[in-house]
């Protein structure tokens, strides 16, 4: 539900000369209203199927993790020590089988990056405004490749 929140108001008065009273000429209220929204990050199921080559379901914790963690419009997870410890106590994995996903989600596309700072894949997964997404891919030319097996 969204609340509003009264910053600032103005209210100018004249004071009449001959009465000496004092008359409201104007009031003015700025107002923001600050609504809270719901944690979301959108799928685009073309290019989903690398997801399907996942064979370890520490992977795909991770994966969603980022995604849930990943900075709006931007796709960045940035993962620091501290950080990287309480998501394998959340997800109930080693820090070393957190590496080995991440590595793993590394070379099937998914993510991007190393030591603490990764990037989302933009073409699969993102959390943000479309045109920011659109811009993002159109400057940075991310793409996904697929290994198909007969």
């Amino acid at each position: 539900m969204p609340k509003a929140k009264v910053i600032t108001s103005k209210t100018t008065s004249v004071v009449d000369t001959e009465t000496g009273e004092i008359q409201v000429v104007e009031t003015e209220k700025l107002i923001s209203v600050k609504t809270e929204t719901e944690e979301f990050f959108q799928v685009y199921c073309r290019l989903i199927a690398s997801i399907y080559e996942l064979k370890y379901a520490d992977d795909i914790k991770i994966l969603i993790k980022f995604c849930e963690i990943a900075e709006f419009n931007t796709g960045k997870v940035l993962l620091p020590a501290p950080e990287r410890k309480e998501i394998c106590e959340q997800l109930k994995i080693q820090t070393t089988n957190m590496s080995k996903s991440i590595k793993r989600l590394r070379d099937k596309g998914l993510i991007d990056g190393e030591k603490g700072r990764y990037m989302i894949n933009p073409s699969i997964f993102w959390k943000g405004e479309q045109k920011v997404r659109s811009q993002l891919l159109k400057e940075n030319g991310l793409s996904v490749t697929l290994n198909f097996k007969s």
